[in-house]
């Protein structure tokens, strides 16, 4: 096809389609802003069929600011292969280390209480940041991050590679987690744990009998009943001989009911045995 008539060709489905054309560069240093302005750009081209060779005559058009300058001063012609532009504008306007911040992002990340599609999507930012990064070591660092239940179903599986343990994590993650990891992180802590129930019931158990000894204790004693058991060296508690009211099992059991958190309620005549 003729030069002018591919042109028309371009001009006619971009009147037809009207895609969205990319937003200018205004040469802010950043390797995710700059990636997706390259990456926007070759879409854009290539829905409107635009020949390669001119890819880098209509990409200047949308440089602004310090892109412009850039551009005038980077010794790059209209005529230069789109790969050769591509690299350069990427090297200018990446943080130098911004790959090595991206590997120290991926080995921090961790699924958590997303879903496996929330920390995909993270996961895939972080990733094409670091284009020399090797196939086996980004397997290694997704698996990684996933929620342990499921990196360890994912890992018993052994995919190939990126691409099969995503799909693989998010079938598993969606089977052991049907309403998400933080819904069942809440069922899991709302519900009481066997021994915390066990202390529950005991001091159900403790403050009821104890209410019930309190109602059937012996009446409180006259000056006469004092002496008498005084005398006998028997228990002002349960009035009973051998022992005195401090070694009263009575007394032990109404300790029993306090430690586990029963109300405090002390016998008056016990303490003055």
């Amino acid at each position: 096809m003729p030069e002018s008539t591919e042109l028309e060709h371009v001009r006619t489905l971009a009147s037809v389609l009207k895609p969205q054309k990319p937003e200018p560069y205004n040469g802010v240093i950043d390797a995710e802003a700059c990636l997706n302005f390259i990456e926007s750009f070759e879409e854009y081209y290539t829905i409107l069929t635009l020949n390669a060779i001119h890819w880098v005559s209509y990409v200047v058009l949308s440089l602004t600011l310090d892109a412009r300058s850039w551009w005038r001063t980077s010794g790059l012609k209209l005529e230069t292969p789109w790969d050769e532009f591509r690299e350069a504008f990427i090297t200018r306007f990446t943080p130098p280390d911004s790959a090595n911040r991206a590997r120290g992002l991926l080995k921090t990340l961790k699924q958590g209480r997303q879903s496996v599609a929330a920390y995909t999507n993270d996961f895939r930012r972080h990733l094409r940041l670091i284009p020399k990064m090797d196939k086996d070591d980004a397997l290694f660092e997704y698996l990684r991050g996933l929620e342990k239940e499921t990196s360890k179903q994912v890992r018993l599986r052994q995919p190939a590679n990126l691409d099969a343990a995503i799909t693989e994590a998010t079938i598993i993650h969606t089977i052991l987690f049907p309403d998400g990891v933080s819904q069942a992180l809440s069922a899991h802590q709302s519900t009481p744990e066997p021994m915390a129930m066990e202390l529950d019931n005991l001091r159900l158990e403790l403050n009821a009998l104890r209410q019930q000894l309190q109602q059937s204790s012996i009446p409180k004693l006259s000056s006469q009943e004092r002496d008498r058991l005084r005398q006998r060296g028997a228990c002002f508690k349960c009035r009973r001989d051998g022992h005195i009211a401090r070694n009263c099992p009575g007394r032990s059991f109404n300790n029993l009911s306090v430690s586990v958190g029963a109300p405090n309620s002390e016998s008056g005549n016990a303490a003055s045995n």
